[in-house]
Order: structure tokens, then sequence, then C-alpha cells
């Protein structure tokens, strides 16, 4: 019969073996039918749970290298040193010095971030304010809030340096979407899906070059 040192050891070298686990997986090592009994017993491991796929992945800490944003990717599953998904985007809002918009803020967080946002303000724990037809989200703080959108304000007057070849990539992705009808946001965020390192900035002054802006809905 295995000990209860031996059913950590087990889960230890699964992880390993797997990087992450399912609480079913975990409760068939434990030999526990009860979640919560798992859990009271992962509490006495370095574990940390994902932000995506509705937190139901699990990993040891050790096992997440976090790039400087603090994320760590195993496939398309999600860790973020910040907590889950609600908690990560707090903490991007209130550390960025201009705020972030939702595009901004889902190309960071790789999936969708629109209901997330939605229950943030609901909750009192983000503000948000619309500039230039996007929602900018702030800190609830007046004061950090106010120079958040003043930095935004600046850096939408900023003249970048976009190449010809960078322009004609943004030029021909709005394209393929239904032939320009869409936002820089939407851009953006398809072209780093393929990889791109192209910002939200830089396809903005494409759509601005080109005139373009005045062919694309409101955006949220």
């Amino acid at each position: 019969m295995k000990t209860k040192r031996d059913k950590f050891e087990a889960v230890r070298t699964l992880f390993e073996e797997k990087m992450v686990l399912q609480i079913a997986d975990l409760m068939r090592v434990f030999g526990i039918k009860s979640r919560r009994s798992v859990l009271r017993y992962m509490k006495e491991m370095d574990y940390i749970v994902s932000y995506s796929h509705a937190g139901q992945y699990y990993t040891l800490r050790k096992l997440a290298t976090f790039d400087e944003n603090g994320f760590w990717h195993c496939g398309d599953i999600g860790f973020s040193r910040h907590g889950t998904l609600l908690d990560t985007i707090a903490h991007l809002v209130n550390a960025s010095d201009s705020g972030m918009t939702s595009a901004e803020l889902q190309q960071e967080c790789r999936l969708t971030v629109k209901a997330a946002l939605i229950d943030l303000v609901n909750k009192k724990k983000l503000t948000r304010e619309k500039k230039h037809k996007v929602y900018v989200y702030t800190s609830v703080e007046p004061e950090k809030a106010n120079a958040q959108l003043d930095m935004r304000e600046k850096l939408s007057f900023v003249e970048y340096s976009v190449d010809n070849s960078t322009a004609l990539r943004v030029l021909l992705k709005a394209y393929q979407m239904l032939k320009g009808h869409v936002t820089p946001e939407q851009v953006a965020t398809a072209l780093s899906k393929e990889g791109s390192k192209i910002s939200v900035e830089v396809v903005r002054q494409v759509f601005s070059r080109y005139n373009l802006e005045k062919k694309t809905p409101d955006s949220t």
C-alpha cells in the first residue's frame, strides 16, 4: 500500500513528465475522489493554477519558466506569476504607464479578455474611458488613472517610423480580414497570432497613413 510520501513522489514525477495536470490526474494518483481533499493535499506542494482554460490545469511552480511579463505557456495553457486571469489583467493595467485596451490585453494574455474586463469594471477594480473610439482601462485610483490617460494621449501623437515592408504586411492582413473593415487592434491581434511583433501603435500609424480609419467600425 502506498504511503502519503509515495503518492507525493508519484505526483511530482507525473508533473515532471507531463508538465501540467488536471484535477482528474491528481485524483487518480492520490487515490482520492474528492476535489477538496486533493486540493488540501496539493497545499503541501508549491503549485500554481492556469489563468487560461478556466483554471483547469495545475503545475509545480518550479517547472514554470516565467517571461519578463510574468507569463509561462505550456502549449496553449497559460500560467501567470500574478495568479488568475482577473488578477493578471488588474496587475497589467495598474503596472502600465498608459493604461491598456482590450486588444492590447488580449495580445498579452493570448486569450479573449472582454468578459474579464467587464467583471473587473463592475467590481470597481478597474475603470475605463473611451479614447479615439477605443476603451482604455486604467487604475481605480483617480490620480493614477489621469496620469495613464494623459500618457495615452501623448502616445497617440507620437510619430512612428514604419518601413514599407511592415506597412505592406499590415495592409495585406487588413485586406484579408474583410478587405479592411477591421480595427487596428484586430489586425495587430491577428498578426500577433502569426508570430509578428508589430505593435498596435504601428498598425494604427499604417491605418492613418493610408486613411483606413474611416472604413473601420467602432472598437470595443
